[in-house]
C-alpha cells in the first residue's frame, strides 16, 4: 500500500484495522513529539495533533521500559 499509494493511504489502511479515531506517524525532535504524518478518520488534519510534549504522551513509556501496552487508555493514570 505504501509503495503504490503512499503515506496516506497506508496511514487509513491501518487505521481501517482498528476502531480508533486516527493514526499517525510522529517523530522525538527534543522533549516534543511532532506528527509527521496523520490519518484522522473523522476530519482532516487537525493541529492538535502536530506536537505533544513527551512527558504527556505514552512514548514516554515505551522509550523507557522498551515496550507499552494497556488494556484501557482511559483506566491508566
Amino acid at each position: 500500500m505504501l509503495a503504490t499509494h503512499g503515506i496516506r493511504r497506508a496511514l487509513a489502511m491501518l487505521n481501517g484495522r482498528t476502531q480508533y479515531r486516527y493514526t499517525a506517524i510522529y517523530k522525538l525532535s527534543g522533549d516534543a513529539l511532532r506528527a509527521e504524518h496523520v490519518f484522522d478518520r473523522v476530519s482532516e488534519y487537525r493541529t492538535w495533533l502536530k506536537a505533544v510534549p513527551l512527558e504527556k504522551s505514552f512514548c514516554q513509556h515505551a522509550i523507557e521500559k522498551g515496550e507499552f501496552a494497556t488494556s484501557h487508555v482511559s483506566k491508566d493514570k
